[in-house]
């Protein structure tokens, strides 16, 4: 019984939903390449034209706005529902782990070829929720996730920030103590803690 429209909450939260906001920002779509960012079409690579965006949207939002010379580039894979312990895990063949850096991968390669000087600024890690059957193990995964991620990335820096999640209780106390815990001791990993506000 939400009050907002099903799809996208863009607008009720201060984001423009309009693809002409987002003149020099650009998500990757396996097969195509780099595409203009467009909130209502794009933000779900792996599910064209479904409305629905996460933090891709206020991060470009404000990286246009304090870096209006640049080009802003996201390499998103975000199917929902799966977990760190399996469906991430690096180990695993096929997992999703490895379909994300073929995304990384090609990506980079098209932005390395086009701008010698490219960079990636940051890692964002959204995930937890049905982490549930090994929650106590939630810190031990992730920072070996992390560990592994940047082997493979070749960058040992890459700043990784992890959305400290919103609703505690039951198993969530121990992933969130998990997420706390690799915040406070593996090098440029940050914790973002969102304020729900009312």
């Amino acid at each position: 019984k939400s009050p907002w429209p099903p799809g996208s909450t863009a607008a009720e939260n201060g984001l423009p939903p309009d693809p002409a906001h987002y003149t020099h920002s650009y998500i990757w779509i396996k097969k195509k390449g780099f595409e203009r960012l467009d909130p209502m079409v794009n933000t779900r690579p792996d599910k064209r034209e479904i409305k629905m965006h996460g933090m891709e949207l206020p991060v470009v939002h404000q990286l246009q706005k304090r870096f209006p010379d640049h080009d802003i580039y996201v390499i998103k894979h975000g199917p929902s529902g799966r977990t760190l312990f399996n469906d991430w895990k690096p180990a695993r063949t096929n997992a999703l782990y490895d379909r994300f850096l073929d995304f990384y991968r090609e990506g980079m390669a098209q932005l390395s070829a086009e701008y010698p000087a490219v960079r990636v600024v940051g890692f964002y890690w959204d995930q937890g929720e049905s982490d549930g059957p090994q929650a106590d193990k939630y810190g031990e995964n992730l920072t070996r996730f992390i560990a592994k991620l940047r082997e493979d990335t070749k960058l040992p820096g890459l700043k990784v920030f992890v959305r400290k999640h919103l609703f505690p209780g039951g198993a969530m106390d121990k992933i969130i103590a998990g997420q706390k815990a690799v915040a406070a001791k593996v090098p440029h990993c940050y914790l973002l803690d969102i304020d729900r506000g009312s």
